[in-house]
């Protein structure tokens, strides 16, 4: 596919650090670099695990040929956007339990008012549900892209396409 929007992080687990915190609300802003349509999200888990900081995850499930799942968010329809549109996307992370559970909001800003393209997708991890999200949740939120087949895909790191 091909990225509407550059990826970002809205979750980062640093196991040096004691404990994270149990509820974390992230909030996205994605910049639309081209015209497109857009036809959901895709989470890809990026993993860090040399000491210092690396400038590139050294596993990611988004590499070609990764057997790590992506997990794909899809929007109830899909929607034109144009460049300089955006697609906010609030995500909230509950730790507590036997699985993680996530839960993403997607609302498009573009010259008219906001308006929501989704009620919410929630994930837990290990589980699918009817709504199209599912898969273990951890990673960044983010390439916004769009693909031939017509299901839409981006990256956890994440992606909306």
């Amino acid at each position: 596919g091909i990225r509407l929007a550059e990826p970002q992080v809205f979750e980062d687990l640093r196991f040096e650090d004691a404990a994270p915190d149990q509820v974390q609300h992230t909030e996205l802003r994605f910049v639309f670099g081209r015209p497109g349509t857009l036809r959901g999200a895709c989470l890809h888990i990026e993993l860090l695990v040399a000491d210092g900081e690396a400038e590139e995850a050294e596993i990611s499930s988004a590499s070609e040929g990764s057997h790590w799942p992506n997990v794909l968010l899809m929007l109830p329809e899909e929607i034109e956007v144009r460049r300089g549109d955006q697609l906010l996307v609030r995500a909230t992370s509950e730790l507590a339990g036997e699985q993680p559970h996530y839960t993403f909001e997607f609302h498009q800003v573009d010259s008219a008012p906001t308006r929501s393209l989704s009620n919410q997708q929630s994930s837990t991890a290990g589980e699918s549900g009817e709504d199209g999200t599912g898969g273990d949740g951890m990673g960044d939120a983010g390439d916004v892209e769009t693909d031939s087949s017509g299901s839409g895909g981006g990256g956890g790191s994440g992606s909306s396409g």
